[in-house]
């Protein structure tokens, strides 16, 4: 008995321990950046501004794309004079633009995300003073961290033979500071710093190189061993990072993939989860930002191709050496398809902007998001089923059809022109792999403002994307048109279904076979009652361009519901819409407002929580593991009636017997006390997230169902999910729970 406390005391001393080293390295509220365009995105509002900025916790910076003027620089409001000069052979030419914005020149976003954005503008303008141009391939490219920005500067002459200099000059109102080629800034002190870094990297097996102009340590992993076999492959990369000076210093870390990449099944890099563990293995909450591409064009160009950034921030602390693990899973995490969300660039592909893509697995995309609504005038792009045959082949573990589109707040004025979403910005909470968590938020014009929050949870069974919305009304505003959601969209709907239902928790109130075609409203507004109202679009038709391969069905359940519209309080309204583009004809399911209400008034608004369901059609398209979905679709396949499976089945009724309740949805949420929690849960399908958060430190808690500890470890410590949250100074961990329709009892508890 004294040896087992004396152990269980030391076992303490050393989870205390790791919890004290890894509390230090987090980053702060301040350590976080977005990237947006200031006017939305040009093309689509007209005498909008090529002006594209930059906010972090410390600065601002905006550069209009077409002038290469600065209009920010420090804080908001303060601007600077920048000046690009290329001197050729002993002759100057200065910077006089840059590129209008096409598919593949101009503004480009290289990678964007928590941590660092990256942009820059191609084919840029230069003449001598006289007016003579300059004949070179030139481009200009910001790189930002929250508390650092680079600008660099790219020319070569078309003559190689020609002898080139470069210079950045930047006049701000605390003085002019100018490099070759390069500058490496403060932008809230105002000040030049260093290009190089006191830090060590260590990784082995991995190239390390610090880069001076990017700031970051670049860490290779294309020779990094995989374990584990088939869907079940994980990467363990163990580094340290050591700081010899007498101060705190910052490191900058990106974990490249050129190649390399070690799925067995699928395409790897499709889905890419990122942890950073502590040296027991154990997740920190230290958020990895995802960015990737993998498009490439016949004509190269900068960063096109195949290639997967992982990039982190850390505070290392005087004199200490840290040790620590990247952990990266494709396919699983836990035996089970991990959820990730990651920007993906389109460089190589066309467009340039900001798209971004979650997946279930590696085995293609499951939602993708384009936010300014650059490319498809539409926020939900892609969107494709999962575990069933695969797009074009036919085959397991492949890219699936597409089934997407759809749309929040579509707002069309009185002479029915489109009114676009505009100063979009984005905010990554979570990435995965077990719940992902990002937001979107912007303006409808100037009497709108909105947000949606789109979250994608580890499962086995079907697609579910979760949005939760809002709508604020700031001014009195009349349209002709408005719609709250809808699936497909106005502008991309790539399938089309032979019928709709919709009904609620308690079954079915109205089927009928659509009509498509025509851009017009099909009947009148139905309203949704009961609980847990659902729509459901099936019987779906193949797309005459896909031979082989399933498709699937959609589905929409509405789990929360609160609005007021013209004035009154609203209940939720839909209305199938005949849609005709391209020559093409289908129907939308749109969410409207109340028959006759044409007006918002000041203090309108509108919140809701909707599930967006990819349903496979027939029993023999899905060949995943879950058995629960495959009986249900040997009763029910190609019909409503797995819609509704869905609104019922995944209705959660929930009993908190220590902790509080936050949330239903997206995840079951319970704040912590004492470190833990206790709950009743009744109801749930595929794998239900469930997060405990309010906890003081990283390490893992003990999680029992009905008295049985959960243990999903293939490879150890690789079945749960921790995130630290700067503002509120604590951590969450979120699990995934196969649920059944019996009340099962939950209990979190630290561990011993």
């Amino acid at each position: 008995m004294i040896f087992r406390a004396t152990l269980t005391a030391c076992l303490g001393l050393v989870i205390s321990s790791l919890a004290a080293e890894i509390a230090v390295l987090v980053p702060h509220e301040k350590d976080q950046g977005q990237i947006w365009w200031v006017d939305g995105f040009p093309t689509h509002r007209e005498g909008a501004r090529w002006l594209r900025k930059i906010q972090t916790g410390y600065y601002s910076f905006a550069l209009n794309t077409e002038t290469l003027e600065v209009l920010e620089f420090g804080k908001p409001g303060e601007s600077a004079e920048l000046e690009l000069k290329v001197i050729v052979d002993g002759k100057e030419y200065f910077g006089d633009g840059g590129a209008k914005w096409t598919r593949t020149t101009g503004p480009r976003l290289i990678e964007s995300g928590h941590f660092f954005q990256r942009m820059d503008v191609t084919d840029l303008k230069f003449s001598t003073k006289a007016g003579e141009v300059l004949n070179a391939k030139a481009r200009f490219e910001v790189i930002a961290w929250p508390d650092r920005l680079g600008l660099l500067l790219s020319a070569e002459p078309l003559d190689p033979r020609t002898k080139v200099e470069k210079s950045i000059r930047l006049k701000t109102s605390k003085g002019i500071l100018q490099g070759e080629g390069f500058l490496a800034l403060n932008p809230a002190e105002g000040v030049k710093v260093p290009g190089g870094s006191p830090l060590l990297v260590k990784a082995p097996n991995c190239a390390v190189e610090y880069e001076p102009a990017q700031g970051w340590h670049r860490v290779n992993l294309d020779r990094v061993k995989s374990i584990g076999k088939g869907n079940d492959v994980i990467e363990r990369i163990q580094f340290q990072i050591s700081n010899p000076t007498g101060r705190e210093e910052v490191a900058r870390l990106m974990f490249e993939k050129a190649g390399g990449f070690r799925g067995r099944l699928g395409s790897a890099i499709t889905g890419v989860s990122a942890m950073l563990c502590d040296a027991d293995g154990q997740p920190t909450g230290i958020p990895v930002q995802l960015s990737k591409n993998w498009h490439r064009k016949p004509e190269r160009t900068t960063y096109d191709g195949q290639w997967f950034h992982g990039i982190t921030q850390l505070r290392i602390p005087a004199g200490k050496t840290v040790a620590l693990e990247l952990v990266i899973a494709n396919a699983h995490w836990g035996g089970v398809a991990a959820a990730s969300h990651a920007q993906l660039s389109l460089i190589g592909w066309g467009g340039n902007s900001l798209w971004e893509q979650s997946a279930l697995g590696c085995w293609g995309e499951s939602i993708c998001y384009d936010p300014d609504q650059a490319l498809a005038n539409t926020t939900i792009t892609d969107v494709r089923p999962l575990m069933v045959s695969g797009k074009g082949s036919g085959k397991k573990w492949a890219w699936t059809n597409n089934m997407g589109g759809g749309d929040f707040f579509r707002l069309y004025d009185l002479e029915g022109g489109r009114v676009a979403h505009s100063e979009m910005k984005t905010t990554y909470h979570k990435y995965g792999p077990c719940l992902t968590e990002v937001s979107y938020q912007g303006k409808v014009g100037d009497a709108m403002r909105h947000g949606m929050t789109m979250s994608l949870g580890r499962t086995d069974d079907v697609v579910r994307g979760t949005y939760r919305v809002r709508l604020d009304v700031e001014k009195a505003l009349d349209f002709s048109r408005f719609v709250i959601f809808q699936v497909g969209s106005d502008t991309y709907n790539f399938t089309k279904e032979r019928k709709m239902a919709f009904g609620n928790q308690g079954g079915l109130v109205k089927e009928w076979d659509t009509r498509w075609g025509g851009n017009a409203y099909r009947g009148k507004p139905m309203k949704l009652e009961g609980s847990n109202p659902w729509i459901s679009l099936h019987d779906a038709v193949k797309p005459e361009t896909e031979i082989k391969g399933a498709i699937s069905n959609r589905g929409i359940v509405l789990r929360k519901w609160k609005a007021r519209i013209g004035g009154k309080d609203a209940s939720a309204w839909i209305a199938e819409y005949g849609q005709t583009r391209h020559r093409k004809d289908s129907s939308t399911i749109d969410f409207v407002p109340p028959p006759g209400v044409t007006r918002f008034e000041p203090g309108d608004f509108i919140e809701a929580t909707f599930e967006h369901i990819m349903m496979p059609q027939f029993t023999k398209d899905y060949y995943g593991p879950n058995e629960a979905l495959r009986a249900a679709l040997g009763k029910y396949e190609n019909s409503w009636r797995m819609i509704h499976r869905e609104s019922a089945g995944n209705a959660r009724k929930i009993q908190v017997l220590e902790g509080q309740l936050e949330r239903r949805f997206p995840d079951v949420k319970i704040g912590a006390v004492n470190g833990g929690a206790k709950f009743t849960l009744r109801g749930g399908l595929g794998y239900v997230p469930v997060t405990l958060t309010g906890l003081k430190s990283h390490k893992a808690v003990q999680l029992q169902v009905d008295g049985h500890l959960l243990d999903q470890s293939v490879h150890g410590n690789d079945f749960w999910q921790c995130n630290y949250d700067p503002v509120k100074k604590f951590w969450s961990q979120t699990f995934n729970l196969p649920l059944s329709q019996k009340i099962q009892t939950i209990k979190f508890s630290s561990q011993k």
